[in-house]
């Protein structure tokens, strides 16, 4: 397939976005990969980067269509390793978040789980610890310092989203 018409019509599904991989994006996943401190997000590193402008019509797409859902829950998903969800829910929020919004990731991932990575945030007990009851939501001392504007500014994994009907319309995913 090369054109998202052709997808469209193949699955009977619209396609909201085309978001290509880039040079930038492979260097971060390798950065990534050996994990390798500091923030490898692209939309904060190379925010004119193409597949940085594809992410952004992703959100704008998803705005739109989100403005009369009943939730504003996305969920990124996908059949394979190395399908670009982990790149895609990174960035998408980094989008989100510069525009004033509040975001939350839940990577569930329950084998190889590195959202946190890109972040530069340490690897911490997460949903598997809370699934499996190692761990109290309620407990939770990053639970807790969610609460606190500076900690969710600094963990941005740990905020939550604004419902769509407090969302203007005129507001769309902003360039940084």
């Amino acid at each position: 397939m090369e054109r998202p018409d052709e997808l469209e019509g193949m699955l009977g599904v619209p396609v909201f976005a085309v978001v290509p991989r880039s040079q930038n994006q492979l260097r971060l996943q390798e950065n990534v990969m050996l994990r390798r401190r500091g923030l490898h997000v692209l939309a904060q590193t190379s925010p004119e980067d193409i597949a940085v402008e594809g992410v952004r019509n992703l959100c704008t797409s998803l705005q739109l269509s989100l403005d009369q859902a009943e939730n504003n829950v996305v969920m990124i998903t996908g059949s394979r390793p190395d399908s670009g969800k982990s790149f895609l829910s990174v960035n998408l929020s980094a989008l989100v978040a510069s525009a004033k919004k509040r975001v939350l990731i839940i990577d569930g991932d329950m084998r190889r789980g590195d959202v946190h990575s890109h972040f530069g945030i340490t690897h911490q007990p997460g949903l598997s610890d809370m699934l499996s009851g190692r761990r109290s939501a309620v407990d939770d001392p990053a639970r807790r310092a969610a609460g606190s504007r500076r900690a969710c500014e600094r963990h941005a994994a740990f905020a939550s989203v604004r419902a769509p009907h407090e969302q203007s319309a005129s507001r769309r995913c902003s360039r940084n």
